[in-house]
């Protein structure tokens, strides 16, 4: 293959299914197997059986939200303030930002943070 470009690229199972490129969601909510989500693909009736038994109770529904999954906090610190720095189990805000930084490099998801 010489003076051709080969690029090697790497994924999870998850990615593939349609998980969001983030992987956060550690718990999914499930849907039904349906034929018409893996169109083109047409399954013969062996196959699709084998998929139910696989899956009794269904797939991953990565339109939704995970379970229990929540908004990123931005700005947290885990270390306590204490002497020793003990961990913060959870996090603690750091508060408002310094007057005039992050202008122009944050996004609508860290907005709160400057206010």
């Amino acid at each position: 293959m010489r003076g051709t470009l080969v690029e090697t690229k790497f994924s999870t199972t998850r990615v593939v299914a349609g998980e969001p490129i983030t992987t956060d969601n550690m718990e999914c909510h499930l849907k039904p197997l349906l034929r018409s989500d893996y169109y083109p693909i047409e399954f013969t009736a062996e196959q699709w059986a084998a998929l139910e038994k696989a899956f009794p109770t269904g797939v991953c529904d990565f339109s939704k939200p995970g379970v229990g999954q929540q908004p990123t906090i931005p700005w947290q610190t885990y270390q306590s303030d204490a002497e020793g720095g003990g961990v913060i189990y959870g996090g603690r805000p750091l508060g408002p930002a310094p007057a005039g930084s992050g202008e122009g490099w944050t996004s609508a998801a860290l907005s709160g943070w400057l206010k």
